[in-house]
């Protein structure tokens, strides 16, 4: 579409496995009965009652691959990312985003791709090499199965071209950089923001792709970018409880992949401020 990486990155063992719909409906049948009820509940919020199959049954596939890949439902959990993850995004946040705006405050379809970005945009967490600029590999192997699962599905990237769009920039967008600032990589001020790349797509796009503001399937990708970064950052925004539980996971992520044990005991003593 946009950035080209959809070529990049192949099926894996875990696609192969969970090739369609119906696969992923069997594995939630026996692992989790609860949730295709629940993203079905989100699909005929969003639409008012006439969403179509074709989106629970990619938000349902994206699901149960992230869940077989790095969730509950093979071997290499994850506590952060994982299929539970999709469902905060998905049913919790989106669903407060709704409240807020009210049902009709965004197009049926602007709602589904926020569904679809939940259930897909951190399919990939191992990849092992980046394609150039800010995007990183794991962003753009999952843009890559993401348009996999799509046509599956039943989408076509000719007729549903604005969805492929809206979902390779909201999932490249979601890229995101922990380091402190300041920081600029060769003076680039388009990955300089740190944060979600969302914040500065348009801008790097300006200098990569700049014919992409004449595209109103671009426009509306990077607008949507923008409310997806929010929804997957918006822990920071939650009760406290729910704050405190995500920074637990995500700590608890980051210390295994980094190959430390997680003790459960503080490294050094609290610091209390009063």
């Amino acid at each position: 579409m946009i950035l080209g990486y959809s070529n990049l990155y192949a099926a894996d063992a875990t696609e192969r496995t969970l090739p369609d719909p119906s696969a992923a409906r069997r594995l939630l049948l026996e692992r989790r009965p609860d949730i295709p009820a629940r993203i079905e509940a989100m699909v005929q919020r969003a639409t008012a009652g006439a969403g179509s199959p074709q989106h629970a049954d990619a938000a349902l596939l994206g699901l149960c691959r992230l869940g077989l890949r790095h969730g509950a439902f093979g071997q290499d959990p994850h506590d952060y990312h994982n299929e539970d993850h999709v469902l905060e995004l998905a049913e919790r946040r989106l669903g407060r985003v709704m409240d807020g705006l009210g049902d009709t405050g965004l197009p049926p379809a602007d709602w589904l791709a926020l569904l679809l970005f939940a259930a897909c945009h951190d399919l990939r967490q191992r990849e092992t090499f980046d394609v150039p600029g800010p995007v990183r590999g794991n962003e753009a192997a999952s843009i890559a199965e993401t348009f996999r699962i799509l046509a599956t599905c039943g989408f076509d990237p000719a007729r549903d071209r604005e969805l492929f769009v809206a979902m390779e920039l909201m999932i490249a967008g979601s890229t995101f950089d922990a380091r402190p600032l300041p920081h600029a990589d060769n003076g680039d001020l388009a990955t300089a923001a740190g944060g979600s790349l969302a914040r500065s797509l348009g801008l790097w796009l300006d200098g990569e792709r700049p014919e992409w503001r004449a595209d109103a399937h671009a426009r509306r990708g990077e607008r949507l970018a923008r409310l997806a970064a929010d929804l997957d950052t918006a822990n920071v925004g939650e009760d406290f409880h729910l704050l405190a539980d995500s920074a637990m996971r995500l700590c608890r992520e980051r210390e295994r992949r980094a190959g430390r044990a997680w003790t459960g005991r503080p490294a050094r003593p609290p610091a209390w401020v009063s």
